[in-house]
């Protein structure tokens, strides 16, 4: 098994052992400030946060049921926050138990039923098979002498996905690379970065991957405008991916997905800019 293999399994290992405390910690949380005076409007807002987080970095584990069952909990808060503080004081025990039964999937969650792993595994042997040395070699040289010259700021808000795909982006010989674990982060270093492409998660406070995209193409930010943008995202319906079409997204790649699906896509998306710098002026 190679070393891109082990890292992945490495890094699953790992989200999977720290899941249990994720969860304890998000229960007791709840539990503690619906006993206080706290604001519980402030606390929805961070409940939906944190859970929106966790679900994406289930899906980009490979654990599609337990990151729809955070989904699913997020979607519920949604509602609360705009009922009578009353109300989702009541509600707010029955939230934290659903949290707290996502402990029974712990059963479910290790390397070997990753569906993350399993499907790395099986691509990795097919590209063995099809494996050309010369022809393959010559292309990798290509691909990392291009990839050398670009400056890629990554933006997620989860530790385990950010570590998966940064590892995928250094992998790839990025020339530079700055990774940002909020869109408040974004906002900090964009313009003394200057990066030549931005991949970034969707959702991201204070400012989403959608509000960023449209303010770059708008020219509202020292970027160019054409500075292509992938995201990063668990969202995945028609109607998301239209709205991030028409704001001129480069890229929407899903999770999960595999580190060589995305260096794939990276590829496509930084190819398309280098043969457009290169396409010749015609003559009239």
């Amino acid at each position: 098994m190679s070393a891109a293999i082990n890292k992945v399994e490495a890094i699953v290992s790992k989200y999977c052992q720290e899941f249990p405390e994720q969860v304890s910690a998000l229960t007791n949380h709840i539990q503690e400030t619906s006993r206080s005076d706290g604001d519980s409007y402030a606390l929805i807002r961070d409940l939906r946060s944190e859970l929106h987080r966790m679900g994406g970095a289930a899906h980009c584990m490979g654990f599609r049921k337990v990151g729809e069952e955070l989904n699913d909990i997020e979607h519920e808060l949604r509602a609360l926050h705009t009922r009578d503080v009353s109300i989702i004081l009541r509600t707010l025990p029955e939230i934290a138990s659903r949290i707290h039964s996502l402990h029974h999937y712990l059963s479910v969650m290790s390397p070997q039923k990753s569906k993350l792993v399993q499907r790395s595994v099986v691509s990795e042997q097919m590209a063995i098979g099809n494996f050309d040395s010369d022809r393959e070699t010559a292309q990798e040289d290509a691909r990392r002498r291009m990839m050398s010259k670009e400056k890629i700021l990554f933006a997620e808000d989860d530790p385990y996905t950010r570590e998966m795909i940064q590892s995928t982006l250094l992998d790839m010989g990025a020339g530079e690379l700055h990774v940002a674990a909020s869109g408040y982060e974004v906002l900090k270093v964009l313009n003394d970065f200057e990066p030549t492409v931005i991949i970034t998660d969707w959702h991201m406070e204070p400012v989403s991957g959608l509000e960023l995209l449209r303010c770059i193409r708008r020219g509202g930010t020292g970027l160019p405008a054409n500075t292509p943008v992938i995201f990063f995202t668990s969202q995945k319906d028609t109607e998301s991916t239209m709205t991030a079409n028409r704001n001129g997204v480069n890229m929407v790649i899903g999770k999960p997905v595999l580190p060589s699906t995305l260096r794939d896509n990276v590829l496509k998306v930084v190819e398309k800019k280098y043969h457009v710098k290169q396409r010749p002026r015609s003559v009239n």
